[in-house]
């Protein structure tokens, strides 16, 4: 049997949607609520097979690094803790040093964007990347189950024997995206009524 790998992709929470829109979608908890229960059903398959787990931008494998890379996603936070409850183990998966370089390379798109910029700001993204994969390789056992929470933004190249299975009930991004171009439209609708 394949090594197995479930990808969860990381539903934002309401403060990134802050930061992305200045506010939070009046359905934000009606969504979370659909995405969080679809995932927790489809899991029930796994219960006690997931051994073990993997969170983007976590370089520790405590419950405090955890927490902190969570932010106020809580329900991704809680689904990882009952899974590790399970005898499931938390694997860092990032390297601190590419993490930062790729937050620095995007802060500095967003104080003055470029293409050079946003060329560098996606080569980091990509070794970013390339790690994770490595690390998921490594970790991962001949038929062991384990679990990826990542922004589905994010591609990775993961081995051919590692078989893939993503649960979700929409992605995440789209969501996000689609009230990027709402709030951008409401703010051209509002301009021109001025």
């Amino acid at each position: 049997m394949a090594r197995t790998l479930i990808i969860i992709p990381r539903m934002y929470g309401k403060s990134e949607f802050r930061e992305a829109i200045s506010y939070v979608p009046a359905d934000y908890d009606i969504k979370s609520e659909e995405f969080w229960s679809y995932v927790a059903d489809k899991l029930k398959v796994f219960q006690g097979r997931i051994k073990k787990v993997f969170r983007e931008s976590l370089s520790k494998d405590t419950k405090e690094a955890l927490k902190a890379v969570s932010g106020d996603e809580e329900r991704g936070y809680s689904l990882i803790i009952s899974l590790l409850e399970q005898e499931a183990e938390l694997k860092p998966t990032e390297d601190p040093i590419l993490v930062a370089e790729t937050e620095s390379w995007l802060k500095m798109i967003r104080d003055s964007p470029s293409n050079t910029l946003l060329e560098l700001y996606e080569q980091s993204l990509m070794e970013r990347n390339q790690h994770v994969s490595n690390i998921i390789d490594k970790s991962l056992s001949e038929d062991e189950v384990g679990l990826l929470l990542i922004d589905s933004r994010r591609k990775l190249e993961l081995p051919k024997d590692i078989r893939v299975i993503k649960v979700c009930p929409f992605d995440p991004a789209d969501y996000l995206n689609a009230e990027i171009v709402k709030a951008r439209l409401k703010g051209k609708d509002d301009n021109t009524k001025r």
